[in-house]
């Protein structure tokens, strides 16, 4: 099985240079192999229609893969600066930050010293424990208080740190960041 769907198109892509006849044959194999036939060919167009819009701006897409390891990491790199160029808009906006929203955001907390926990289970204060736990491996807890289906998070402010965001904090959200699931056992 290949492990990527970029693969999977260059399989298909390949295959279907090899062979003349589509149909049934196509689909069977689509069949064999979990591969949606449907999905490839409208995937293959997309492309076609990308490289083709890309080739107006003097950037053209080599026929043959790359072999070394830094030629296919700049590859994956330029492909993620296009992803995110494509959704730019509506990924992030840099601008004044108003602490009356953060405040009212964070249900009247310090938003230097709270994170707020969002889509917990009915009764969340049950998961007081667990929640605890889960944020003990970023810094000492204070206090979680909660309202409805949120839990309010607040790390204890050492007195040799400033005025700044806690390092407690920016480890909490770097770790949301990397999107790694919280799990409450229910």
């Amino acid at each position: 099985m290949t492990e990527s769907p970029w693969n999977r198109l260059k399989i298909t892509h390949t295959l279907r240079r090899r062979r003349t006849r589509g149909g049934e044959d196509e689909l069977e194999w689509g069949k064999e192999n979990c591969i949606q036939i449907k999905r490839i060919q409208e995937v293959a167009e997309l492309f076609e229609d990308l490289k083709n819009r890309v080739s107006q701006f003097n950037m053209h897409i080599s026929e043959t893969s790359p072999s070394d390891y830094t030629s296919t990491h700049t590859q994956k790199f330029i492909v993620q600066v296009a992803i995110a160029g494509a959704f730019y808009p509506n990924c992030f906006l840099q601008g004044t930050v108003d602490e009356e929203l953060a405040s009212k955001e964070l249900y009247g907390n310090d938003p230097r010293t709270t994170v707020v926990v969002c889509n917990l289970p009915p009764f969340a204060f049950l998961y007081y424990k667990q929640l605890q736990s889960l944020f003990r491996h970023c810094g000492q807890v204070k206090s979680i208080s909660f309202d409805s289906s949120r839990a309010y998070v607040e790390f204890y402010r050492s007195s040799m740190r400033g005025s700044g965001v806690l390092p407690e904090v920016s480890l909490s959200l770097l770790l949301t960041q990397q999107r790694l699931p919280l799990h409450l056992n229910v």
